[in-house]
């Protein structure tokens, strides 16, 4: 029985459905709609009651309104729907608002990780800022796919379409001037050594209708790249002040200006919600997941975790195993050895979230440790290597051992030295050798196969009697 009074809401597009739980079991539901008027009255209803926790569910986005009128007056638990679903069968609006109490008494919620409104705001731009460029990308892709059925093959001759040389090209084909006079004015740097396979490319026409659809996918990109100039000036007016956050974050190998920009928005400069840095991983979804019954592990992918987060700490892996001599670089060939591609990025992504953590939330500097990385498997092997390399120089090498009880390494592992061997009696008669017998050589299946099958063919076949009547 709770001692104190918390609140369920149970929010949907025009109404909330609201219960409270007093001190006694008391319960007292109440029902109200989505705008500016009802919110107020939601808030003094729950300020009345001296309502000291209220929860829930993350309901598309309709709870950020919600969450915005109440957060200052009061705790608010927002919860992801699958942690506190109800018994199906008892499903109301009221009995689910009165659950969602019940469980925020027990302190049954996980709260969701909800950063300052400040943050809320510029992480909504970066998400803005992504669907910009998923449409440019899908322009894009549009006017490859026109070209390549209209019969000129650009894509496979330039190496970007929409660079300097290309766009003067698409430009000239949608006017409907041809592209072959003129054509060395419009290639610039690499792509003046190509000129002939571009002739080549744009030998067929373009109709009418394909000029005409040219013209408008190209007004199209040319709209969507203003918007993402606009969106990115107005994200960057925004960060100045974690400009020593973001001078940290770019020593990390995979993340760039841009990219520390973008983690800023999404989690701003305060991680204290994370405990640790493997909680942080995990709500991002770079863990794997545990899938135990009856003492046995089965397979588990990685948890659901932030889609926006997940995908661009995957983008900083890509360009982490491609920054030369870093120790991620290194971390990533040991992992290809035993696992498959997209394990080791989500593995190497994993390390870059701790790391991040570590840099946000406690102001570290990033030190590179490439040098000291050794491979775990090649230890032995390098300690062996290193011992040679000493002792050829004329060098000695010891191992001195903490414990004087205990024993030395066996020389016959690490070979730190010469040992002294007692030199063995010759052998005499007695001692010779006995001949052995010539040893058989195991014989193998597709040996025996072919056996079997010779001996079979040697094998008359019976013959079949025809019965004739």
């Amino acid at each position: 029985m709770t001692t104190r009074v918390v609140g369920g809401l149970d929010v949907h597009r025009s109404i909330i459905a609201g219960s409270l739980l007093k001190p006694g079991g008391q319960i007292e539901h109440r029902r109200y709609a989505t705008n500016v008027a009802d919110l107020r009255k939601l808030k003094g209803w729950l300020e009345e009651n001296q309502c000291e926790v209220v929860g829930m569910e993350a309901t598309g986005v309709y709870w950020k309104r919600i969450h915005r009128e109440l957060e200052k007056g009061m705790q608010v638990v927002v919860a992801n729907p699958q942690h506190i679903k109800a018994i199906k069968g008892r499903k109301t609006d009221k009995a689910d608002a009165e659950w969602i109490a019940r469980k925020v008494a027990d302190d049954a919620i996980s709260p969701s990780f909800i950063p300052a409104p400040e943050v809320r705001e510029t992480r909504d731009l970066a998400r803005y800022r992504q669907n910009v460029v998923k449409n440019q990308t899908q322009i894009k892709n549009q006017i490859h796919k026109l070209l390549s059925g209209a019969g000129v093959p650009l894509s496979s001759t330039l190496e970007d379409l929409f660079g300097v040389s290309g766009m003067g090209i698409l430009n000239r084909l949608k006017d409907g001037e041809s592209a072959w006079t003129g054509l060395e004015g419009l290639l610039k740097g690499e792509a003046q050594k190509k000129a002939e396979a571009i002739r080549l490319a744009l030998e067929m026409p373009l109709t009418e209708a394909q000029r005409w659809e040219l013209a408008a996918q190209l007004d199209r990109l040319a709209r969507t790249q203003e918007d993402l100039k606009k969106a990115n000036d107005a994200l960057e007016s925004r960060l100045p002040h974690y400009a020593a956050i973001r001078a940290r974050l770019v020593a990390i190998p995979g993340i760039a200006q841009e990219g520390a920009g973008l983690l800023l928005a999404h989690l701003g400069p305060d991680l204290s919600a994370f405990p640790d840095a493997d909680h942080f991983a995990a709500w991002i979804g770079l863990c794997p997941g545990n899938n135990e019954s009856g003492g046995k592990k089965g397979k588990a992918p990685t948890r659901k975790g932030n889609y926006y987060l997940r995908g661009l700490f995957t983008q900083f892996a890509h360009g982490a195993i491609r920054t030369k001599g870093s120790w991620l670089q290194h971390k990533y060939r040991s992992l290809m050895g035993r696992m498959i591609y997209q394990k080791a990025i989500i593995a190497i992504a994993h390390k870059l979230a701790i790391i991040v953590f570590k840099v946000v939330k406690d102001g570290v500097e990033y030190k590179d440790r490439a040098e000291e990385y050794v491979p775990s498997n090649d230890k032995k092997r390098s300690l062996r290597k290193a011992i040679a390399f000493i002792e050829s120089r004329g060098g000695h090498v010891t191992f001195p051992t903490p414990n004087p009880d205990k024993a030395l390494p066996k020389p016959s592992a690490l070979k730190p030295e010469a040992v002294d061997q007692p030199e063995a009696a010759p052998r005499t008669s007695e001692h010779q050798e006995r001949p052995r017998k010539p040893s058989q050589k195991p014989t193998k299946a597709s040996e025996v196969s072919t056996k079997k099958a010779r001996d079979l063919s040697r094998t008359p076949r019976r013959r079949r009697r025809v019965v004739t009547g």
